[in-house]
């Protein structure tokens, strides 16, 4: 009677030994199914925000371009309303003064020199301007294309640290299920 019950322990044992094995095997293979969707749905995260990204400096730089356009054709159109202006003062000018050429000569020109210094210096300070805004536009697009990349790492430092976490978690629940295997 004691051999038949220790083979039946042994045969029990057995059978238990066989189903942990099973459950083992399919265990390993639904986590690394899990896993693997996980690192899928991730890497289409970060794909997805990496588009958005990209779609935002797109977007701002085709907005600085447009910018850029219009401050070049207003500065261009101020200095042809300058220049036909200039233009329209020295004519009267010259209407003005030819009944008084001799008389007046030396004065049209000091007019005419003082009209050219004006629009020089002010096509001078436009064109200072206009610089001056590309300039900063320049350094807004630039800081907004840091604090894109800033993100984007961020958020692809967040994802490593969530895999990292996970894989732990794997090694883990393999190693605490090892040791009941092995127990």
């Amino acid at each position: 009677m004691d051999l038949s019950m220790l083979g039946f322990g042994f045969g029990m044992a057995s059978i238990f030994g066989f189903i942990v094995g099973v459950f083992s095997v399919w265990n390993g293979r639904m986590t690394r199914r899990e896993i693997s969707e996980y690192i899928k749905s991730g890497e289409e995260r970060t794909a997805q925000h990496i588009k958005e990204t990209q779609n935002l400096i797109n977007e701002m730089h085709t907005r600085t371009q447009n910018l850029i356009k219009e401050m070049h054709t207003e500065t261009q159109n101020l200095i042809k309303e300058m220049r036909l202006e200039t233009q329209s003062h020295i004519r009267e000018m010259r209407s003005e003064t030819q009944s008084h050429i001799r008389e007046m000569r030396s004065e049209t020109q000091s007019h005419i020199t003082e009209m050219r210094s004006e629009t020089q210096s002010l096509i001078k300070e436009m064109h200072t301007h206009t610089q001056n805004l590309i300039k900063e536009m320049h350094k807004d697009t630039q800081n907004l294309i840091k604090e894109t990349q800033k993100e984007t790492q961020g958020v692809i430092i967040k994802e490593a640290d969530e895999f990292r976490r996970l894989g732990k978690k794997m090694d883990d629940k393999l190693s605490r299920m090892e040791t009941k295997i092995q127990t």
